[in-house]
């Protein structure tokens, strides 16, 4: 009669200690691959942007990319889609109840000035987000579409019925072009005369709560 091998218990652990250290150098290399073709968005823009040079920026392959990702426009929108998770997290743990543009605009501020460490700048991710909602071929740009929704269906939740989902997803985008409109004028100065970013952000979160008249 054929013995069943039951692995014992330290060696199971083993097992499951190396999965998840594969695992994590998998998230790891997807990560650092989507880190280095944001910032080359940032430096050069989406058109001169290549995968051999988010590869070599990432310290890997080209062969190693398509493990991780199918197309060039990929691993800009894993980056996006991971930053708009944290803030939908945000959103949902936000203390209740809290007019909706102060929430938002804490929220944002927040992850501006206490940025996670395995994100850039939420100032430049912030610009990101807005150059992909124009700049992507259709099929991408119906992701982007989707990322946005998801967000706006958050804060819908969030609501309860106090906004629409049309006038959440809308709430979205206005609070993140003010976010950038604040984040421009600050980084070019032309209109601004020095002012610092707090101030210029909180002014165009007081038009967006005032409305224009």
């Amino acid at each position: 009669m054929a013995v069943m091998h039951v692995p014992s218990k330290e060696a199971a652990n083993s097992s499951r200690e190396q999965m998840s250290l594969r695992e994590r150098k998998k998230a790891e290399t997807r990560d650092r691959l989507a880190r280095a073709s944001v910032e080359l968005l940032l430096e050069q823009g989406i058109d001169q942007t290549t995968i051999a040079e988010i590869t070599a920026r990432a310290g890997v392959s080209t062969r190693t990319f398509h493990n991780y990702f199918a197309h060039r426009d990929d691993p800009f929108l894993h980056y996006i889609e991971g930053f708009f998770q944290r803030l939908g997290a945000s959103i949902e743990s936000y203390p209740n109840p809290t007019p909706v543009i102060e929430m938002l605009k804490n929220i944002l501020w927040d992850f501006i000035e206490n940025p996670d460490e395995d994100m850039a700048s939420a100032r430049q991710i912030i610009a990101v987000a807005e150059q992909l909602s124009l700049s992507l071929p259709q099929a991408e740009k119906n992701r982007t579409t989707g990322i946005f929704e998801n967000l706006g269906d958050v804060l819908f939740r969030k609501t309860d019925g106090a906004l629409s989902r049309y006038q959440a997803l809308l709430a979205v985008h206005l609070v993140l072009s003010a976010a950038t409109a604040a984040i421009e004028a600050h980084a070019s100065g032309t209109v601004t005369r020095g002012r610092d970013l707090k101030s210029l952000f909180d002014e165009a979160f007081d038009l967006l709560h005032r409305g224009l008249g």
